[in-house]
């Protein structure tokens, strides 16, 4: 015979009775013991990662963090917890609630902390806040999270939410340019076409250049050498990023490069070497004995000699002559 409605809860009602009539024990203490809503074991939220550690003025904070629970807690009934709002706190001011946007979920098995093994829910969440309120410096940050049914109260076993908090975490606003400043070259003239770029920069870039006259900027990693400079004015400027996105540059250098252009060289015109005086070398002729001299072939030469040396030869014998006729 099937037992009607009314008598099972007759049945059940007489039950406690006797429990707590043989046993001494409360009307809450025997629900507890027959499994009353159970507190979840897993509940956690992770640190606070943000996307980088410092931030300018009026740009998005960006960070990120996980929430851990229990997909269901047991006992006499199922307690089912669920996330249901978030708030965060930036130093002083109330706290105020976002809605983060939900990156990643998954499921998996965990040990809780009465070292058995439960089906937990993790997931992650990205969030971006503006701060243009908040000034330069380091400024720190809590997340709250609200779970629904996260919490049983042992005395009323009233199932009510629940909140996690992570933090502080830190980061910094940075709103200063990065300050520049250009050691060489100076507002001079220099008298050689390659000159150093020597520059200290204030703060860690992750960005510079230099700009030559005017021209588009060139990337460079750090002090360089200007090369092939022509003569002229110049002008310099450099600049830089800093790793919150702030761009700061140096002020202009003007300086010239003033190369003396070598005069052509002249080669001293050689004195004149004193002309030898020619050297007389006889000239021997082989001819062929002839037959016979001709006495004309020699008139230039032996003509003259013999008229004297026979004038001189009758000279004397005329003086030879007359002095022996006179000694007659």
């Amino acid at each position: 015979m099937v037992m009607g409605k009314k008598a099972f809860i007759v049945v059940i009602i007489t039950s406690l009775i006797w429990l707590v009539a043989l046993g001494g024990f409360t009307i809450k203490e025997t629900i507890a013991n027959f499994g009353g809503p159970q507190q979840p074991t897993v509940l956690e939220i992770s640190e606070i990662t943000f996307e980088k550690p410092a931030y300018s003025a009026g740009q998005n904070v960006t960070f990120a963090f996980n929430v851990t629970h229990d997909v269901h807690s047991s006992g006499w009934w199922t307690v089912w917890p669920a996330i249901t709002g978030f708030a965060y706190k930036l130093d002083d001011f109330p706290l105020t609630e976002f809605q983060p946007e939900l990156a990643l979920t998954f499921l998996h098995n965990e040990t809780d902390h009465f070292g058995q093994l439960v089906l937990v829910n993790t997931t992650q969440w990205h969030a971006k806040l503006s701060s243009p309120y908040l000034g330069d410096g380091q400024h720190r940050m809590y997340v709250v999270v609200t779970i629904k049914n996260g919490a049983v109260d042992s005395a009323t076993w009233e199932i009510k939410n629940a909140q996690i908090s992570a933090g502080p975490a830190f980061f910094e606003v940075d709103s200063l340019p990065p300050s520049i400043l250009v050691l060489s070259p100076q507002n001079v003239t220099h008298t050689s076409q390659n000159v150093a770029l020597d520059f200290a920069i204030n703060k860690t870039a992750s960005w510079m250049a230099n700009s030559l006259d005017g021209q588009g900027n060139i990337t460079i990693s750090g002090n360089i050498t200007l090369t092939n400079l022509a003569n002229g004015p110049h002008n310099l400027v450099i600049c830089a990023n800093d790793t919150t996105g702030n761009v700061g540059k140096s002020s202009t250098v003007f300086f010239t490069i003033a190369i003396s252009k070598p005069s052509p060289s002249q080669s001293p015109t050689p004195s004149p070497s004193p002309t030898p005086a020619p050297t007389h070398q006889p000239t021997i002729e082989h001819s062929q004995t002839p037959d016979r001299l001709q006495i004309g072939d020699f008139a230039p030469v032996i003509i003259p000699g013999s008229m004297i040396l026979l004038a001189i030869i009758a000279v004397a014998l005329l003086v030879f002559f007359v002095r022996r006729k006179g000694m007659k």
